[in-house]
């Protein structure tokens, strides 16, 4: 027995539940997903820099901390795929002195403005 090629009523009451049913969520998705590549960071905490060392040197047993659960175990199934694709790991983990050379100045000038500005 052949497959009729009009669609029945019934077919399209189930196809437009379903299309209702995906719709919602994946438009959820789509603009959740354009609000973070919108407002991605261009500042990376030292928290962000610390988990990324502790997942490159710490051994698996060491990388979960209480209030990102799942950022170690993450990474450490990450990391091996990301050396799989090429990742050589962290050349000069530290920050370059040059990023700090005038951040002592800025401190005592800034706390100067603020006394001067205060008494």
């Amino acid at each position: 027995m052949a497959a009729s090629p009009y669609a029945t009523a019934a077919d399209m009451r189930t196809r437009s539940r379903i299309d209702r049913q995906v719709g919602a969520p994946m438009a959820l998705f789509l603009l959740s997903l354009a609000i973070y590549l919108t407002t991605l960071t261009q500042v990376h905490t030292f928290d962000a820099l610390s988990y990324v060392t502790s997942v490159e040197r710490k051994p698996w047993t060491e990388v979960f901390h209480p209030h990102h659960l799942a950022y170690g175990p993450l990474g450490v199934v990450a990391l091996p795929v990301g050396r799989t694709l090429g990742y050589t790991g962290c050349k000069d983990c530290g920050v370059p002195a040059e990023k700090f050379s005038n951040a002592e100045k800025n401190n005592f000038d800034y706390v100067a403005k603020w006394a001067n500005a205060k008494f």
